[in-house]
């Protein structure tokens, strides 16, 4: 299973943690932003922004939900569900996206983490700085397949309907999961590295000819 490094309980947006106690009406403590709380479900991380108050906290998670289906001569060989680490330049993305620059227009795209060396993630990984991981390129479509995702709802959006597809076209191998990024070239070390996650039931092998249709569900919950 891929580990994770890096401070993930204080890493905060423009890494600031903000105390917001000043101001603040009596019956609330304090304030506190937080990204990068860690998700034991699959054993990978998201990023979590929590607002606490002398009741408790009320957590605010990002993370993507993937659904891997591999099928061999048309029958389903293997599936996976697992969910990802959304890294701090996803999340800046993201904020950005919504409040600042406005990027109404993105494109994503999904990779396949290789399996050796086995995947180890960092909060601060980006796409021109992932040392923990490589990415595998065994596969017949010349960039990485586009995330074409439907009609956003519930604070979510996914791509059920238009899923990515991979062809594999060399031998047996072994791949340990996915990122996405808005950079569709293989093995392209520019753009925004949104998340990355490794497969909740281990290492997973494929064959020359399987097809991989990957669904994802990037949500806030």
């Amino acid at each position: 299973m891929g580990d994770i490094t890096g401070d993930l309980t204080q890493q905060a947006y423009a890494g600031a943690v903000f105390d917001g106690s000043a101001g603040l009406g009596a019956n609330t403590s304090r304030e506190s932003w937080v990204f990068g709380s860690t998700d034991d479900r699959d054993n990978n991380s998201s990023a979590m922004v929590e607002l606490y108050d002398k009741g408790g906290f009320v957590p605010l998670k990002a993370e993507t939900i993937y659904i891997v289906d591999c099928k061999r001569a048309g029958h389903l060989v293997w599936r996976e569900r697992f969910t990802n680490l959304v890294t701090t330049a996803g999340l800046t993305k993201l904020v950005d996206s919504a409040f600042g620059t406005g990027n109404t227009t993105p494109t994503w795209f999904l990779g396949f983490l290789a399996a050796d060396p086995e995947p180890v993630f960092d909060i601060t990984d980006q796409m021109d700085s992932h040392e923990g991981w490589e990415e595998e390129i065994l596969y017949t479509e010349e960039t990485r397949p586009a995330f074409v995702p439907g009609t956003a709802a519930a604070g979510a959006i996914d791509n059920g309907l238009n899923r990515a597809v991979f062809h594999i076209d060399e031998g047996v191998t072994a791949i340990a999961g996915f990122f996405l990024a808005d950079e569709s070239t293989k093995e392209g070390g520019t753009g925004t590295l949104y998340g990355e996650g490794v497969f909740s039931g281990g290492v997973r092998q494929v064959e020359e000819g399987d097809i991989l249709r990957v669904a994802a569900t990037i949500q806030l919950t």
